[in-house]
């Protein structure tokens, strides 16, 4: 009798060992991703995704910034720069009376595959109306066109946010009596819709979040189940939609249920709840979500000043809470010292196995590493050592507060200082003794005239300084 309480006890203890071990693992923040010093004047990045390998891809796009231009950049696992995959401008398909692409508006892959969808210059189609590029098997030279008047049917809309099934089909948020949703066949063994055409639908579902106003508080990203059979009415996908203002209801994370790609019609959304609000959007876009593969929960980047962070959420129907997050020293309501200085996460993805995040930040003009580790096995070589780095403020131009963040890769005294374009000191934000790490810390700039002003950091022997813009 006690040999078999001993044994059981045992038994007991190494389960106890087991999930003990399994909790002590955690995200933990390891690099840092620039984009190619020759193109930093104008990449502004917005939306990314992962594709079978692990290549991280990412989308520079003027929808936010009419000054930058659309591009794909990569990242593979081993690389510490993103790598220019093509620029449409260089290739005379950006914005011209013969381009195709005015503002890229999303991007997934298929396998290898690469799948961007644009909207068409504005001086061909005013009203607005959408292309699409498929480079086959990560090829620039490689590719496909569709889109309105091009090939395919279903693109006289804008089509936001794509992500693509299991089954090769495409899916993306549109304006068009809604906002709403169309698929898009891609697959190769399926030749009903033709490819690059939608599954037609007897009717428009609208999202659950209401009409939008202009097609500006409308669906601006994607998220589909990895894994997910979608010719099953069970599985559900997800939009995320901005608001029309920050005090607007309208913004936020829809489920949508109930049909399948070959009968869309079917699906009906319901709003996201949080207790907490998190998921309740203000007019920033793009709140770019994710489904890993390996929990299926469902991440969001908080891209606005009230929330600089990417959460993962479990869903229990339609309540959401917040099962796991990336951290970031920044966030509004959890700063971690020891996570990534984010500023304005706009995206996310995950690698295959669920271990690697990349964090988008579109103002950073970065993408933020992490791997899910138990940090006693992690080596001191695989983690971030920081470099001295001052950050572009953020908002910029501002009115009247903007944050400005910079890095420490060992501790000492910190001196960061705002001066006019004459040299005087206006405002002293930092003076003191600081440790390693990154930092961030709000400018007011209530009393002074606008103009451009200059911030200087300086630190152990380390001096550099950017200009921002106040705008009153």
């Amino acid at each position: 009798m006690k040999v078999m309480i001993r044994f059981k006890f045992l038994i007991f203890f190494l389960l106890l060992s087991v999930a003990t071990f399994a909790q002590t693992k955690e995200w933990i923040y390891i690099d840092k991703i620039n984009f190619p010093a020759a193109d930093s004047n104008y990449v502004q990045p917005f939306l990314c995704s992962m594709d079978v390998n692990d290549r991280l891809y990412v989308i520079s796009s003027k929808v936010t910034n009419s000054h930058a231009r659309n591009a794909i950049f990569y990242c593979d696992s081993n690389q510490t720069e993103f790598t220019k995959f093509v620029d449409f401008f260089e290739i005379g398909e950006e914005d011209s009376l013969t381009g195709k692409v005015y503002q890229l508006l999303g991007i997934t892959n298929v396998g290898a595959d690469i799948f961007v969808t644009a909207r068409i210059p504005n001086q061909q189609v005013p009203a607005g109306a959408s292309s699409a590029f498929y480079f086959k098997n990560a090829d620039p030279s490689n590719y496909e066109t569709f889109g309105y008047n091009i090939q395919g049917s279903g693109w006289g809309t804008t089509i936001h946010g794509v992500s693509a099934t299991k089954d090769s089909v495409v899916l993306g948020g549109i304006p068009y009596q809604g906002p709403s949703y169309r698929f898009y066949n891609f697959a190769t063994s399926r030749t009903t819709p033709a490819r690059g055409s939608f599954f037609n639908m007897s009717s428009q579902p609208m999202d659950a979040n209401g009409a939008h106003t202009g097609a500006f508080d409308m669906i601006r990203d994607c998220a589909v189940i990895p894994d997910g059979d979608y010719n099953d009415s069970t599985t559900v996908f997800f939009t995320s939609r901005n608001a029309l203002s920050s005090t607007s209801m309208n913004g936020g994370i829809s489920v949508w249920e109930g049909g399948t790609y070959t009968n869309p019609a079917d699906y009906t959304s319901q709003k996201v709840i949080d207790a907490l609000g998190l998921l309740q959007f203000d007019s920033s876009i793009p709140y770019g979500i994710a489904v890993d593969k390996k929990n299926h929960y469902l991440w969001v980047a908080g891209i606005d000043s009230l929330r600089r962070w990417v959460k993962g959420f479990s869903l229990l129907g339609t309540f959401a809470t917040v099962a796991d997050e990336l951290p970031s020293s920044n966030s509004f309501d959890n700063p971690n010292p020891n996570g990534a200085p984010m500023v304005s996460p706009c995206d996310v993805a995950f690698s295959n196995d669920g271990n690697t995040a990349y964090v988008i930040d579109t103002y950073g003009k970065c993408a933020y590493k992490y791997i899910f580790a138990d940090p006693s096995g992690v080596d001191d070589n695989d983690v971030l050592n920081y470099n001295f780095e001052l950050g572009q403020n953020y908002p910029n131009p501002f009115n009247p507060t903007t944050t400005i963040s910079y890095q420490m890769p060992e501790a000492g005294y910190v001196s960061l200082k705002v001066y006019d374009m004459l040299g005087r000191e206006v405002s002293t934000l930092v003076n003191e003794y600081k440790t390693q790490g990154s930092y961030s810390v709000n400018f007011n700039a209530s009393s002074l005239t606008s103009g451009v002003y200059v911030y200087q950091l300086k630190a152990n022997g380390f001096t550099a300084s950017k200009k921002m813009s106040l705008l009153k």
